[in-house]
């Protein structure tokens, strides 16, 4: 870890001695050098150690507030209630067993991908990766109107949006690696931020968490004044997300009418001025109760929380049913089941927890997470047998792509692709995890068999595949 992050963490337990949480602060503090021991390799996009952080996040996130309010995390029923420390705890181990699972995963990989990856980047033309991304931009666009038109297509049609994602990570890569052309990183990151903004959902984020992996993959974080870019787009994110937080309530009503409906039923321009309106108008109250919204909202014990009191006291164990269903759905495509039940979040949050919440009639869905649905399945002690496998699988899908892509950088383009939006919450539910997880693997498995090649000499200046030139290379040096 950077020493500056050691310092932090240093500090951060001082600190935690004079808190209400002394042991969880300082345990919470202690996780992060574990993690970085696990999942960093230098040189690599650390996609799985962001993972973790950000399940990381929504496990200890309570812990804090709890801190700066100067309460207990039991007597502050802002954040849980009577089970919301046991919640806490377990949430915090298995972000670690996830980790693991993760790392167990990566044993013996292949480490040459690296410096395989940075070869091929600088082959790679910037212009026609911008029109390649473009391109994507525009046909991602038109394939969510579609799958959501279309039910029985909308798992398949989504997951190749991860082909978008794909070409951000290598026009990102290939700007930072060969130092040129940032005006074009500026437009796409531009474009990706008022798109996120326009729409019903925070979606601005996620350019900014692909910069973030490219980053250490471009040596550009390790240590001094390389560590600052990474710190100032941490920044950055954090104040952008408060807004959106403050904001969000208004904007939202604006933007479904008053219908209280995922929807957007204004065009863009009025989208735009009343984002403008909405940033000049924000008072510094509402700046800092955004902060206080955002911390909560990240923060993800309290359905947990809420289980651990209703199950098994209440509800018994499932033994496994919750799983097991989720590996049924998965091997029964919609296309082919369009009968399928269709997974109601808030319908099970409310049974399992025993407490009524929002559902679809409200435009909401609120899940418990497949930490909560593990400890559903096996309790206490067996739930962290899913975790530690869905860690496997998670390390498996990082190491797959780049192995066997013959390109590695769109190896790597493609694995954080997939990671980043599938693996990141511990909010999601464990159907939604797989299934989607599943469908997208298919899909990129795909494009690497008849689509790589391709692509790779489409982006470069001269024909031919990376493992071709590789060959003349050393056939030349032989002779």
């Amino acid at each position: 870890m950077p020493a500056m992050l050691w310092l932090f963490i240093c500090l951060g337990i001082l600190w935690a001695c004079f808190t209400p949480n002394v042991v969880l602060t300082m345990c919470s503090l202690l996780m992060i050098p574990l993690l970085f021991g696990l999942l960093w390799f230098e040189g690599e996009p650390p996609i799985l150690l962001f993972a973790c952080f950000m399940q990381w996040l929504q496990a200890i996130a309570a812990i804090f507030y709890c801190d700066f309010s100067g309460t207990t995390l039991a007597d502050d029923l802002t954040v849980g209630g009577a089970k919301v420390e046991e919640a806490t705890w377990l949430s915090m181990a298995g972000v670690m067993v996830l980790a693991a699972g993760m790392r167990l995963a990566l044993l013996k990989r292949d480490k040459k991908a690296v410096l395989e990856a940075r070869q091929e980047a600088r082959q790679l033309n910037i212009n026609r990766v911008l029109i390649f991304y473009l391109v994507s931009f525009v046909f991602a666009s038109v394939i969510n109107r579609v799958a959501f038109a279309m039910p029985g297509l909308a798992q398949p049609l989504l997951a190749l949006g991860t082909l978008r994602w794909m070409l951000v990570y290598l026009l990102v890569y290939v700007v930072i690696l060969q130092k040129r052309h940032y005006g074009v990183l500026g437009f796409a990151v531009g474009l990706e931020v008022v798109s996120g903004f326009i729409g019903f959902f925070s979606g601005f984020k996620s350019i900014f968490y692909i910069i973030l992996m490219v980053l250490p993959a471009s040596g550009m974080v390790i240590k001094g004044w390389r560590l600052l870019p990474t710190v100032i787009l941490a920044l950055l994110v954090l104040g952008l997300s408060i807004f959106w937080t403050a904001v969000k309530p208004e904007y939202r009503d604006f933007l479904n009418r008053g219908s209280g409906e995922q929807v957007v039923n204004v065009p863009v321009e009025q989208r735009l001025a009343k984002l403008g309106e909405l940033a000049f108008s924000i008072t510094p109250a509402a700046w800092k109760q955004g902060f206080e919204d955002l911390i909560l909202r990240i923060t993800y014990v309290h359905y947990f929380d809420l289980t651990i009191q209703n199950v098994p006291e209440n509800v018994p164990y499932e033994h496994g049913q919750l799983w097991w269903g989720c590996i049924k759905q998965v091997f029964m495509p919609r296309l082919l089941f369009p009968n399928k039940a269709v997974l109601d979040d808030s319908a099970r949050a409310a049974y399992y927890t025993g407490t009524a919440v929002a559902g679809a009639d409200t435009g909401a869905s609120i899940g418990i997470g497949y930490f909560g649905e593990s400890y559903i399945d096996f309790g206490p002690v067996g739930m962290f047998a899913p975790i530690f496998l869905l860690g496997i699988f998670y390390g498996l899908i990082y190491r797959l792509f780049i192995s066997r892509a013959k390109s590695k950088v769109i190896g790597f383009a493609i694995a954080v692709s997939i990671l980043l939006f599938n693996a990141c919450e511990i909010e999601t539910s464990n159907i939604k995890i797989l299934g989607g997880s599943v469908c997208v693997c298919l899909a990129m498995a795909l494009f690497l068999r008849f689509g790589e090649q391709w692509l790779w000499n489409a982006l470069t200046r001269q024909p031919g595949g990376p493992a071709r030139r590789r060959k003349a290379k050393t056939e030349t040096l032989k002779s």
